[in-house]
């Protein structure tokens, strides 16, 4: 659960800050990685190897692309690609889950974010942690991955917009005078001070 999580730290900080659901990306990096049409909802598959792909093949049913010893494999990837998304579209998402699960295949149901925060496995994991802010207490995704017995996560509390705006362009070498115009002008917005 982490690796999913930290990969969309974005999205999954704005759904548990808001509750408002970020648009689902058609996200694929390459043929049998990415997200699938099922039947009701959507698939993450992870073919990031040949055997992985074989893995998916033969999980969803089609054997005859699922031999480790068929060399034209890659050669066919998109002919593949395409029987498997046929596959895909005749189950649930929970259907395949199940599926997945017992072929011990790395795939499965996407969620949203809220529903993954509300399954309460991020809790668990202690992948969201509440931080204080000046604007009151804020729900932030961790990095998603544990050192040693704690989580790497925030530290500090949750700036405000423009809260640290002089301090970080002093140190880049603008000047007062440089700050100053540029908060006149609006290109700069200045939040309150530490």
């Amino acid at each position: 659960m982490e690796a999913p999580i930290a990969d969309i730290t974005r999205n999954t900080s704005i759904a548990a800050s808001t509750g408002l659901p970020p648009a689902p990306a058609d996200n694929r990096a390459a043929p049998l990685l990415g997200r699938y049409r099922s039947k009701d909802r959507y698939i993450r598959l992870a073919g990031y190897f040949p055997d992985h792909c074989q893995a998916i093949c033969a999980a969803v049913g089609l054997p005859e692309y699922a031999d480790p010893s068929n060399s034209a494999f890659r050669s066919r990837i998109a002919e593949i690609e395409a029987a498997v998304e046929v596959e895909l579209a005749t189950r649930t998402t929970a259907a395949w889950d199940r599926v997945f699960r017992i072929e011990k295949v790395v795939a499965g149901g996407v969620q949203s974010p809220e529903e993954t925060i509300a399954s309460g496995q991020p809790a668990a994991r202690q992948l969201i942690q509440v931080v204080a802010s000046t604007a009151g207490p804020q729900q932030v995704t961790t990095a998603g991955y544990h050192i040693n017995t704690g989580v790497f996560g925030p530290n500090g509390d949750v700036p405000l917009l423009g809260q640290h705006s002089t301090e970080i362009l002093l140190e880049l070498g603008y000047t007062s005078d440089d700050i100053a115009d540029l908060i006149a002008t609006g290109a700069l917005i200045q939040g309150p001070k530490n």
